[in-house]
């Protein structure tokens, strides 16, 4: 009953209004049994591979199949879980992944809840460092702090925390200089959504996937911050818990973005990928 009323919203309310994109896929790839609590996607290869993280530290590699460019199914090749900086294999618990930026170089970097950090990995099954932690990170809430984490094309890290106190406080966005976090600027808080993903795109426009939750409905949006700072609404939408995003431009040149939802490891849930060509 919960499956069937679960995929019963999710098509009555998959498309709320988009003003600055078209939908091209709407799958939900069978990743099999356990496997789920995706929190994080980066496409890459020109939209021909994936790598995803879940929040129990799960890293899934594989190909993304396509006809005439459009999505149709996602293959994962390798699954295995990550290492902590010690060398130990995550066991799901005290391991809270959340944002994943590929470094470009083999390697990337997780943000985690829990307390709030962010690891370099030098390759997917290599141990972890740990970049330096600023104070301010332990402000944040075990469940409410570094969900979105972004690279650019200059290989600057950034990570901004999901909630920001007050209603009125706005996020504060960090950016990793190779030794240590500094706000590099703050993202207005535009109720009820609050910041879930990130990334950036070819052009150095930042890109912040948002979620909203009303009882059985999510809720998403992708906002638009461009390098002058100015911040626009491209995307509202709702296709269940999207966490993770990823920008990346087709063989045509046109800019699309690829979104995973996170199921909380409910087996009744399915995991569901959607994909947008944007208008930029």
């Amino acid at each position: 009953m919960l499956r069937a009323l679960a995929l019963l919203f999710a098509l009555t309310f998959a498309n709320l209004g988009h003003a600055q994109g078209m939908l091209l896929s709407n799958i939900m790839p069978n990743f099999g049994k356990g496997s789920g609590g995706f929190s994080a996607i980066e496409i890459t290869d020109n939209g021909t591979r994936f790598i995803t993280v879940s929040d129990k530290g799960q890293i899934a590699i594989g190909s993304v199949l396509r006809e005439n460019g459009i999505m149709i199914d996602l293959s994962i090749e390798q699954s295995f879980m990550l290492k902590d900086p010690q060398g130990r294999p995550s066991s799901g618990r005290n391991f809270d992944a959340e944002g994943l930026a590929v470094d470009g170089k083999g390697g990337f970097y997780l943000s985690l809840e829990g307390p709030a950090r962010v690891w370099h990995y030098a390759s997917p099954t290599a141990t972890p460092t740990q970049l330096s932690v600023p104070a301010e990170f332990a402000n944040y809430g075990d469940n409410s702090s570094l969900e979105a984490l972004a690279i650019n094309t200059k290989g600057e890290v950034f990570t901004l925390p999901e909630r920001s106190g007050r209603h009125s406080t706005p996020f504060p966005v960090y950016g990793w200089d190779e030794r240590n976090w500094s706000v590099r600027f703050q993202l207005d808080r535009i109720l009820p959504f609050l910041p879930v993903g990130a990334d950036f795109d070819d052009r150095g426009a930042l890109y912040i996937l948002e979620r909203d939750f009303q009882g059985l409905l999510f809720r998403s949006r992708v906002r638009k911050i461009t390098p002058d700072l100015t911040s626009s609404t491209i995307l509202n939408i709702s296709h269940d818990n999207l966490e993770g995003i990823s920008l990346w431009r087709d063989d045509q040149g046109k800019l699309r973005v690829t979104m995973i939802s996170d199921n909380n490891m409910y087996d009744w849930l399915p995991t569901r990928v959607v994909e947008y060509r944007l208008d930029d």
